[in-house]
């Protein structure tokens, strides 16, 4: 899916390949095009032609931001009847470009998890969650898991297994996300920590916090169940953010 890698140039290929006319073609589109792609035709040797100014060329940008010529000639103007062959060959170059990578991919993967020849027995969804685990989570491996550093009377590990049951797959996900970092589980769970601390000053008003680097999952002293399955889901729905990956601030969240 090249819009999950370069959502700039899908866009930019789709406004030229969808131009409604040849009137808007001669107009606004190719300058637009030529703003989003930085290239516009030449006379060839480098300079700006005043009558080209603002043409598309047949070229188009590498990964690398490299320019290529995929035409009859990169200082040939495009014309608006030769548009869906240029966004052809702009997407197979792009398309092509990611082949060395999925080889290089695909030879780590043989190495480290599961040998090609085999894989190629697997459905998509089976090598999906080999390599990148699965979307739901098991609840009693997490309560296997859990190291539980609270009051000895504490109720709240019993309370996060029941709400995390009570969760749907997507949720539970999230629930995943927020004390890891990351939203399935793994195929190899031998590694896996989790932490259940203490927040002892705080209370009902408060929600729970992650440290993802230590697997750690803090609690307030909740006075029920209920209040720590509201407090827990708000809290996984919508702290999304990695430590300050987003540099967010105390002005920047209004939480009534």
């Amino acid at each position: 899916d090249l819009a999950g890698i370069d959502e700039h140039f899908v866009r930019t290929i789709e406004g030229i390949r969808t131009c409604p006319s040849q009137k808007a073609w001669d107009t606004g589109a190719s300058a637009a095009a030529k703003m989003a792609l930085t290239y516009y035709a030449t006379n060839g040797n480098g300079s700006v032609d005043d009558n080209l100014e603002g043409t598309l060329g047949w070229v188009t940008t590498t990964w690398e931001g490299a320019l290529e010529d995929i035409g009859p000639g990169a200082f040939h103007p495009l014309r608006y009847d030769q548009i869906p062959e240029y966004t052809t060959r702009c997407v197979e170059l792009r398309v092509s470009g990611l082949r060395a990578a999925v080889d290089v991919i695909r030879e780590s993967l043989s190495q480290g998890l599961v040998r090609w020849s085999c894989a190629r027995l697997l459905s998509h969804v089976q090598l999906q969650t080999l390599l990148t685990g699965s979307h739901d989570v098991d609840v009693s491996l997490l309560r296997r898991i859990a190291r539980v550093d609270l009051p000895a009377d504490s109720m709240i590990p019993t309370w996060l297994w029941d709400a995390l049951e009570s969760y749907t797959v997507e949720q539970r996900a999230l629930f995943l996300g927020f004390v890891w970092g990351r939203e399935r589980m793994p195929s190899d769970t031998s590694g896996l920590m989790l932490t259940l601390a203490d927040k002892p000053l705080q209370g009902d008003e408060h929600l729970p916090t992650a440290h993802t680097c230590f697997s750690t999952l803090e609690f307030p002293r909740y006075s029920s169940f209920q209040v720590l399955r509201e407090r827990l889901l708000l809290a996984i729905s919508h702290c999304r953010s990695i430590d300050t990956d987003f540099a967010v601030t105390d002005e920047a969240v209004n939480i009534d």
